[in-house]
């Protein structure tokens, strides 16, 4: 499918490439995948007149270069913004002399998993990526979920070192994540996906209300969990009350699952994967705090 050109227009005296068609979840948004957004562009610029919204022909400096199918530039002036962003996917979008940088993602998970982005130690507020339940611009065939792209580098600085963080947390289903070390050009895989979690079938509203679960010792702590009169550390002890263990692992999930209001150690429950580092030291310098 070739890009809707009218639901995008291009302004000849700024360079602003910009989508006017429906947003997500409207009555009919358009995507395009990169090679097909520069296609269009060339079409544009090769025009006698320009005509509409599209104030782009012979006349104009060229748009936009091909490095693959995957890798496209924008030229001179020419940009999109964030929102233009949203409704290109299968690459890159490179612009403003490779100061502005969006990177290709693709998941390969099943077709109804729900990801979100942590991208500079935060989670991505809106996943728009999330459609109707699904992915945005999924390939069944193909095993893909999800494509679209990420704004990875703004006004010449990398953001957090294109590192991204994907991670799948519908409660009632299994969790997980897949990191991206730094992204490259054109398109960076995920690899998520989720199951029907049969540890995890208790009703949201009821796991909500076991309050009594708490966290009784936050920091590290010794613990005979194996009575052999030597304790094992760990980072937390948890009281569980009168609940099983397996409620205590579902109280757990609804802590940290997608949309979490909860906090742990300080940390938004949706964004907390677990303690990962272990720093010996032998003193304190400078101003301490409990």
């Amino acid at each position: 499918m070739a890009i809707d050109a009218g639901d995008w227009t291009v302004d000849r005296s700024t360079g602003d490439i910009r989508y006017i068609g429906d947003d997500h979840g409207e009555a009919s948004p358009s995507y395009a995948t990169v090679i097909q957004f520069h296609r269009w562009l060339q079409e544009l610029a090769d025009d006698a007149v320009a005509s509409g919204d599209d104030e782009l022909d012979i006349t104009n400096q060229n748009p936009s270069a091909r490095s693959t199918d995957n890798i496209i530039t924008l030229l001179s002036t020419y940009n999109i913004d964030d929102h233009a962003a949203e409704h290109l996917y299968d690459g890159s979008i490179v612009q403003d002399g490779g100061d502005i940088v969006y990177d290709g993602i693709v998941n390969f998970g099943n077709d109804d998993v729900q990801i979100q982005i942590i991208q500079d130690g935060e989670v991505l507020a809106d996943d728009w990526w999330n459609y109707d339940g699904a992915g945005l611009n999924a390939d069944a065939g193909q095993g893909i979920s999800h494509r679209f792209m990420i704004k990875v580098k703004n006004e010449g600085t990398d953001i957090d070192g294109r590192r991204l963080i994907g991670i799948c947390r519908r409660f009632g289903y299994t969790y997980g994540e897949f990191k991206i070390n730094g992204t490259s050009r054109g398109n960076n895989a995920l690899a998520l996906s989720d199951a029907v979690d049969l540890n995890n079938q208790t009703l949201i509203t009821t796991v909500a209300s076991w309050s009594e679960i708490n966290n009784a010792t936050e920091g590290y702590v010794g613990i005979d969990v194996d009575d052999n009169g030597t304790s094992e550390y760990y980072y937390s002890e948890w009281d569980r009350d009168t609940y099983t263990i397996n409620q205590l692992y579902e109280r757990a999930k609804w802590l940290t699952r997608d949309g979490s209001g909860s906090t742990l150690y300080g940390i938004s429950g949706e964004l907390f994967r677990g303690i990962t580092h272990e720093i010996t030291y032998s003193s304190f310098m400078g101003n301490t705090s409990e």
